[in-house]
């Protein structure tokens, strides 16, 4: 990893899109702002992330701080009333922090790692260090669960969050874990392992910085 010279860094989102479709990535740099037309979604899994740190670094009550944003960023005329954001933000927190991540010591909560900040960075009790991203899904059919979870195995932002805290902290990442909280129908937390194997992230990195070059 270190014979890999990397001359610009991009976020894993900008990556990503870039991936896709440079075009549309570059269109999307110019345009000022997203209109999200009263999706609240983003607003209930900002609000449950939030909780989450709140909870994890014991920094107040964790139902408090996100309803305090919610009650903030809450738009008229969205898709669902304010009471409703509130209890799913409520429902979301509740059931997350009940989940054991199998963590002995917490090294990061949106601690910034260069240009990401994942959710969580911990030790377990064998010393080995694992990334915990939390995903809120407002809904979620058992159908298609396994699906949508394979997704983030390939997905740029899980390889990027296991060399950045890798090189923060000079040894390996071989984990990162997706906390899966899905609040309806069925209520529940879920937390999918992701093994990053480590020359595959080397290959990985040798490819994304020839995409950064050219961002």
């Amino acid at each position: 990893v270190d014979d890999i010279q990397i001359k610009t860094l991009y976020a894993p989102y900008l990556t990503t899109a870039f991936q896709r479709c440079p075009r549309l990535w570059d269109y999307g740099r110019r345009w000022e702002g997203k209109d999200w037309n009263g999706n609240t979604a983003v607003l209930v899994g900002r609000a449950v992330a939030l909780g989450l740190e709140t909870f994890y670094l014991t920094s107040g009550d964790p139902l408090e701080k996100a309803s305090q944003l919610v009650e903030s960023e809450y738009a008229e005329d969205s898709d669902r009333s304010l009471e409703g954001v509130h209890e799913l933000v409520r429902r979301g927190i509740k059931h997350g922090t009940k989940t054991d991540l199998g963590i002995k010591t917490i090294l990061g909560v949106e601690r910034a790692y260069g240009r990401i900040r994942p959710d969580f960075v911990g030790r377990r009790a064998d010393g080995s260090i694992v990334v915990i991203d939390h995903k809120v899904k407002m809904s979620l059919d058992d159908r298609y669960k396994e699906k949508e979870l394979l997704k983030f195995d390939t997905d740029n932002q899980m390889f990027q969050y296991a060399w950045a805290v890798a090189q923060e902290h000079g040894e390996p990442v071989k984990e990162v874990i997706i906390h899966l909280i899905v609040l309806a129908p069925r209520v529940y937390t879920e937390l999918h392992p992701i093994p990053i194997n480590q020359v595959h992230l080397v290959q990985w990195l040798d490819g994304v910085r020839k995409d950064w070059d050219d961002m």
